[in-house]
């Protein structure tokens, strides 16, 4: 698969955009060079949507149509997204057109319809012929297998090439990549723990004694398919969830070395929030001290104590006694407001009369110079004849006590908030890695759950396998000895034999290709690295590295594994071009794929860029890099000679990109 070009219309910012790609042997890159949101993920992911018609987008942003022509469509209008791909393979030129329409109903709502892929091909001496559309998916998976798309498109953040090492399910995709697909078809056909295998064909068409009720043995043969299917159900999800634990087990990899690179700074956040949890803490009790505080004063029993321990601190007893507030004519528990009301009605309680200049008179007025509020004797005798009732020294401690908690709460919270400044200064630009550890809780918790689930589908298929067992035992007995029988029995042995010797034959070459991949890998990493590592490749396809001159096991940085997973990828890339005729292993046509890069070169140096690219122009037959010029200027010079075609995304606005063809 060679790509020719691509083109593509009301597709997100591309209102109208073509790209011719170089084919040539001796100039095989084209580089797309475009500052963010240019539109370099976008013409990526219009790869995928021409293939698969796979939207990668999500939420608002899964309409593919244009904005600018989606903002301007009227009430009924329809318009269209279409991408035309041409590209060549086993020597045929295949043109893949997907459309998909987008309607403006009566509410101005955008109605999506489904996208429709179509199919022609240009064969020699034959003219364009179109595909039939039952088979289009069946031809586009032919030429290029849609679980191997990550492996040749590398759409930037969500699928970035640094990641190539740690792919989900990697193991099973290489052997797809490598063509071994069929001859692990052929072993799943004679394998007896498959669902619809060969073997049980034979045991099924075993004949019975005639005594045996057919019914019951045709009903325990059902058991037995719908057991293994259930089976081999258990084990794809235990592959599933196993590969999600490794990537899960990565990403927590990812997260620790962040935070084992950050452990200063995770102190310093640590005691920030420790800091903030107290002044909640303090504010929280400061509100109840205060409200305390209020309580206390707001009420006559405070002023009391308050007035009373000022007469016994400052010994005012004596001298009240020396004082005529204390002569024996003062009057408690009446005032002269209560006398007034006697005169002005006339007549005293006692019946006597009032009148002015009379004895009742001139005694009631004498009284009222003994009573309040012109005398505060009584209203101090009132208050010393409740003295003992309270304990004012004890109190007054209790009140001055709470006010000082209260001022030191206030004092602390501020010294608090000082100091959590004087942190976020420090920390200023550094990430919050207790996010990243409640990031790792969270992935640990998924791995425990995830753990558990593959310990009940392990269970559950042990009891299965118990079950298939008992009942294969009871059908044994129930067939009769015939030559039919003996015949199907000499089958089963040949099944078996095949079952075997093709498992055999999958993991003897399997580890060889594996061992032919490590050695590619260590040779192309050693052509790009500046650092030279032994790269190796475990059964399952684990990647590790050592330090050369050390052996060292070291833990490469994020240049150094960018490069191991391009090392990676070109030795998968040479592996297909270099299988050997075998038709078990390699029962189809040899195959070649592009490599699609998006941002490929952000955490490598100028001398490391030009490495992979020479690297990249040797070894594959078509690279083509998206790619912001700051990331590619520097290393123009070195690469000029191996570009075929080169373009440039200019940003119109926000809604529009144009794309010009450039020459280096």
């Amino acid at each position: 698969m060679i790509i020719k070009s691509i083109e593509l219309f009301n597709f997100r910012q591309f209102k109208h955009a073509k790209f011719d790609f170089s084919m040539s042997d001796d100039k095989k890159f084209t580089v797309i060079l475009g500052d963010n949101s240019c539109g370099k993920t976008t013409l990526i992911k219009a790869f995928i949507w021409c293939l698969y018609k796979e939207n990668k987008y999500k939420g608002n942003e899964k309409i593919l149509l244009n904005n600018d022509v989606l903002k301007h469509m009227n009430i009924n209008e329809k318009q269209e997204v279409k991408i035309v791909l041409e590209l060549i393979h086993n020597d045929s030129q295949y043109t893949i057109t997907t459309k998909q329409n987008f309607f403006s109903n009566s509410n101005g709502n955008i109605v999506d319809e489904e996208p429709l892929t179509t199919i022609s091909i240009l064969e020699k001496n034959k003219g364009v012929t179109p595909i039939p559309q039952k088979l289009v998916a069946d031809t586009i998976d032919e030429i290029l297998d849609k679980d191997l798309i990550n492996y040749f498109f590398y759409e930037g953040e969500n699928n970035p090439i640094s990641k190539s090492t740690t792919k989900k399910n990697l193991q099973e995709a290489i052997k797809n990549v490598l063509g071994f697909e069929k001859v692990m078809e052929l072993h799943d056909f004679f394998d007896a723990q498959k669902p619809k295998n060969v073997i049980d064909y034979f045991k099924n068409n075993k004949i019975t004694n005639i005594d045996i009720d057919p019914f019951k043995v045709n009903d325990m043969k059902s058991d037995v398919t719908d057991f293994k299917e259930n089976i081999a159900t258990n084990n794809a999800n235990i592959a599933d969830l196993e590969a999600d634990i490794e990537e899960l087990k990565t990403q927590i990899n990812e997260y620790e070395e962040i935070i084992n690179s950050f452990k200063d700074t995770q102190k310093l956040q640590n005691k920030a929030a420790s800091l903030s949890k107290e002044i909640r803490t303090l504010s929280e009790n400061q509100i109840i001290d205060y409200n305390n505080i209020l309580i206390r004063f707001n009420n006559n029993h405070m002023l009391k104590i308050l007035l009373n321990y000022n007469f016994v601190i400052n010994n005012l007893k004596t001298e009240l006694e020396k004082s005529s507030f204390s002569a024996d004519s003062d009057i408690s528990n009446i005032d002269s407001k209560a006398v007034d009301q006697l005169i002005k009605r006339g007549y005293c309680l006692c019946g006597a009369k009032i009148e002015n200049g009379n004895d009742a008179y001139k005694h009631l007025e004498e009284s009222k110079l003994h009573m309040a509020p012109s005398n505060y004797g009584a209203y101090i005798k009132d208050f010393l004849d409740v003295e003992n009732a309270y304990q004012p020294i004890f109190a007054q401690e209790e009140i001055i006590d709470s006010i000082n908690r209260y001022l030191g709460k206030i004092e602390k919270i501020d010294e608090n908030h000082l100091e959590i400044k004087h942190i976020q200064k420090e920390i200023e630009g550094k990430p919050e890695v207790s996010q990243y550890q409640q990031k790792v809780n969270n992935l640990n918790q998924q791995i425990g759950s995830k753990k558990e689930m593959i310990r009940t589908k392990q269970n559950t298929n042990e009891h299965l396998k118990v079950e298939i067992a008992n009942i294969e035992d009871k059908l044994n007995k129930y067939y009769s000895s015939t030559k039919e029988n003996a015949f199907c029995d000499e089958c089963i042995k040949y099944a078996q034999y095949i079952e075997n010797y093709s498992k055999m034959h999958i993991e003897k070459n399997f580890a060889k290709k594996r061992e032919e991949l490590e050695i590619i890998v260590n040779d192309v990493f050693n052509q790009m690295s500046k650092e030279k590592r032994n790269i190796s490749i475990d059964s399952k396809f684990t990647v590790d590295s050592k330090q050369k001159s050390t052996n060292q096991d070291l833990k490469p940085g994020d240049g150094v594994n960018t490069i191991l997973n391009y090392a990676f990828v070109i030795g998968l890339i040479l592996l297909i071009k270099n299988k050997q005729d075998d038709d078990i292993l390699n029962p189809e046509s040899d195959k070649i794929y592009p490599l699609i890069l998006d941002a490929p070169f952000s955490t490598l140096d100028n001398q490391h860029i030009s490495n992979i690219c020479r690297v990249l122009a040797e070894k594959c037959n078509q690279t083509i890099i998206a790619v912001m010029p700051k990331d590619f200027n520097n290393a123009k010079n070195d690469i000029k000679e191996l570009i075929g075609k080169s373009y440039e995304l200019v940003k119109i606005t926000d809604d529009v990109t144009e794309v010009k063809e450039v020459i280096f």
